[in-house]
């Protein structure tokens, strides 16, 4: 049995929820794959869990990124932010 290249067509939501599922594993492995100085891994964040956290909009969480009040990664158009770094702006206020 050979293998055969299959053509899939997607429209753009479809394009984005794939590559969403797929950038959520990669982040689950990297996860599990990352061992930090306390030996735990770094829990990530989405922009929901920020939203909720933090009882504020999306507007306002893109100013305090933009703004450089909240450390976030971004890998392609998936935003994470570390546990760590959430914890320490609740313990000490933002800036």
């Amino acid at each position: 049995m050979t293998n055969q290249n299959k053509v899939v067509f997607l429209d753009a939501e479809e394009f984005y929820q794939k590559l969403e599922f797929i950038l959520d594993e990669k982040i689950k492995i990297n996860n599990t794959n990352n061992h930090f100085s306390n030996n735990e891994t770094e829990k990530l964040l989405k922009r929901k869990d920020i939203i909720k956290i933090f009882d504020i909009s999306y507007p306002t969480l893109d100013k305090w990124m933009k703004t450089g009040q909240i450390p976030f990664n971004k890998i392609g158009r998936k935003v994470t932010f570390k546990k760590s770094d959430v914890d320490k702006i609740i313990e000490g206020g933002l800036k």
